[in-house]
C-alpha cells in the first residue's frame, strides 16, 4: 500500500524530529539518527519494488497494446491475400462518399474479377485456387499506390478505391492492373508445372454526387460483367446515367 507505506513514513520523521529537539547526549541523537537512517533505506527499498512493479505494469500495457493493434489490424484484414477485407471497404467506401460529397471532389471505384476462376479451382485445387488469389492480390500491391485502397471483396472479386480519380486517370490504372495479372503465369509449387496465365475482367466507375455507395458498387459492377459479357480480359467504363427527358403534355 502506497498511500500507507508513505504515510508511515511521514509519521516517523516527524516523531523522529520532535525527538531531536530533546536529544540531550550524542548517544540520543546517534540513536535518533539510526532511526531516520533506517526508514530511510526502507522507503528507498519499497520505492525500488514499486519501480519495478510500475516498469512491469509498462510492458504488460505495451504488450496488450499491440495485442489491441495487431486484433484490429486483423478484423479488417483479408486472410488469405493480406489486403483489406469487406468490412474494412464497406467502410472505407462509405467515408468516401461522404467525404466527396462534402468536399464536391471526385473518386473513383475499380471492381475486379479473375476469369474463369472456378474452372480454374475446380481443375487445379483449391491450393492452386489460393495461389492464384494471392498472385492477383500481389499484383495489386504492387500497382496501387500513395492513398488507394485495395481489398478483397469476396470469392476472386477484387476492389480499388481511388480518391482524387477521374475515370479516364481510374482505367489508365485498370488497364495496367490487366496487363500486370496477363504477363503473370501460375506454377504449381509441388511439381513446377507451368498451369498458364490468368486474366482478370475489370470495371470502373467514377462517383456522382447523388450515388450512394451501393449505387456507386452497382454501376461499377454493371461495368464489370459488360466486360465479362464481351469477352474478358478488358475493361468497361461505367456510362454515367441520363436523365429521362418528360414526356410533353398532350396538347
Amino acid at each position: 500500500n502506497v498511500h500507507g507505506t508513505t504515510s508511515d513514513f511521514t509519521g516517523t520523521l516527524k516523531n523522529t524530529t520532535s525527538k531531536l529537539t530533546d536529544a540531550s547526549t550524542p548517544a540520543d541523537i546517534m540513536s535518533l539518527v539510526k532511526v531516520i537512517t533506517n526508514e530511510t533505506e526502507k522507503m528507498i527499498e519499497h520505492n525500488k519494488v514499486l519501480e519495478g512493479r510500475l516498469t512491469h505494469s509498462s510492458e504488460i500495457m505495451g504488450d496488450l497494446k499491440k495485442d489491441m493493434e495487431r486484433i484490429r489490424r486483423e478484423a479488417v484484414t483479408d486472410g488469405l491475400t493480406g489486403l483489406a477485407n469487406r468490412k474494412a471497404f464497406d467502410d472505407q467506401i462509405g467515408r468516401s462518399c461522404r467525404e466527396a460529397k462534402r468536399s464536391k471532389d471526385i473518386f473513383s471505384l475499380i471492381i475486379i474479377d479473375i476469369d474463369h476462376f472456378k474452372a480454374f479451382n475446380d481443375k487445379f485445387g483449391h491450393q492452386i485456387g489460393d495461389q492464384v488469389l494471392r498472385l492477383v492480390a500481389l499484383t495489386l500491391v504492387d500497382e496501387v499506390k500513395g492513398q488507394d485502397m485495395a481489398a478483397r471483396y469476396g470469392g476472386e472479386e477484387f476492389c480499388i478505391i481511388l480518391p482524387s480519380t477521374t475515370k479516364d486517370d481510374a482505367k489508365h490504372v485498370a488497364e495496367n492492373l490487366r496487363r500486370a495479372v496477363e504477363r503473370k503465369e501460375v506454377i504449381n509449387r509441388s511439381t513446377g508445372d507451368n498451369l498458364g496465365q490468368i486474366t482478370i475482367s475489370l470495371g470502373v466507375a467514377e462517383y456522382l454526387l447523388e450515388d450512394t455507395p451501393e449505387e456507386l458498387i452497382r454501376r461499377a459492377d454493371r461495368a464489370l460483367y459488360k466486360s465479362k459479357d464481351d469477352g474478358r480480359n478488358r475493361i468497361t467504363v461505367a456510362s454515367v446515367p441520363t436523365e429521362i427527358p418528360a414526356e410533353k403534355p398532350v396538347m
